[in-house]
């Protein structure tokens, strides 16, 4: 009996395998009968209807390709750049989800404008896929190096911005800066010197003695350290503003070389018309050289000023600050 019973699950066994196979059989006819139709349909369509079709095609590529690849960017900080000047060098052609884990390329590659000095990249909202922040901050122009006959716009941080013309030189007012052609042209050695320089505008934009120090116009090396400085002025008088020399070696003198150029010019008073050049690259005195005496003094009395007979050189001693 029990033999019995085995040969006839054995049985039933291979007649349900035969069934699902011809089942599974007929299945995959059915869908490739299925699929033949509908190659034979899209044929038809594109023959009857090509123009038709390529524009739905296209349309749906299009969406698809907007989903993907289509991002919003919000720029800060922007003041003379523009949004679409940083587009050009992201990596825009890439999909959403690369976006969302590539922040430091991001960012470098945002770095490579010269104006670019920082830039952050992250979401709008923690929760967002394909809107981004980008926060920048400028590089802001300080000077105006003068460098082998050509003329470069320099930051803040001494990062060289990018050329200017000369008629841009002309109309800037920006400070001019020369005489680097003595240094060993070398990026790190040229940027030391910038940097002293802006280290020196910085101290005349705010004198601790609370004297106003008028904006600089020129500054030209002479020297491994020393720098002779013309200031701009609104007076009639164009050369009211005697020109300064300053030493920017040791630095950390530069800010006591400004409070005593505001000592020694309010010392002076009224003869500062008469002063063509202040010598502050000294530890404790100034040495002045005054200006020759002319025959038309014109600008000293349209200024209100009487030019007295004076040496050709002095020296002031301020009364503060001395240094042995």
């Amino acid at each position: 009996m029990a033999e019995n019973r085995s040969a006839a699950s054995q049985q039933q066994a291979k007649l349900r395998t035969r069934r699902a196979r011809r089942s599974g059989g007929g299945s995959i006819r059915r869908l490739f009968l299925l699929g033949v139709v509908l190659i034979a349909l899209v044929a038809a369509i594109k023959v009857k209807f090509p123009v038709q079709l390529d524009a739905a095609s296209w349309m749906v590529r299009k969406t698809i390709n907007a989903q993907i690849y289509s991002m919003t960017f919000k720029f800060t900080g922007l003041e003379r750049l523009r949004a679409e000047d940083l587009e050009v060098i992201m990596p825009t052609a890439k999909p959403f989800w690369w976006w969302l884990s590539s922040g430091p390329t991001v960012e470098s590659s945002l770095l490579q404008n010269p104006l670019v000095k920082q830039a952050s990249f992250s979401r709008c909202t923690w929760y967002s896929v394909k809107c981004f922040t980008v926060k920048i901050i400028e590089r802001a122009p300080s000077a105006i190096i003068s460098l082998q006959e050509r003329f470069w716009l320099v930051g803040e941080d001494g990062g060289v911005i990018g050329p200017v013309s000369k008629s841009g030189v002309t109309g800037s007012l920006l400070p001019t800066i020369s005489g680097l052609e003595r240094f060993e042209a070398t990026p790190q050695i040229l940027r030391d010197r910038l940097l002293l320089v802006l280290q020196l505008f910085s101290s005349l934009k705010k004198p601790s003695t609370g004297v106003a120090i008028h904006p600089v116009k020129t500054v030209a090396f002479f020297g491994d350290s020393d720098v002779l400085v013309t200031r701009a002025t609104e007076t009639e008088a164009p050369d009211y503003v005697p020109e300064v020399v300053f030493a920017l070696v040791p630095p950390e003198h530069i800010g006591e070389q400004v409070e005593r150029l505001a000592e020694v010019e309010a010392q002076l008073g009224s003869k500062l018309l008469t002063v063509q050049r202040i010598d502050l690259a000294f530890q404790s005195q100034a040495v002045i050289t005054f200006k020759a005496p002319t025959a038309e003094p014109a600008l000293v009395k349209k200024a209100g000023i009487v030019a007295p007979n004076v040496r050709k050189e002095d020296v002031i001693a301020p009364q503060r600050g001395r240094r042995p």
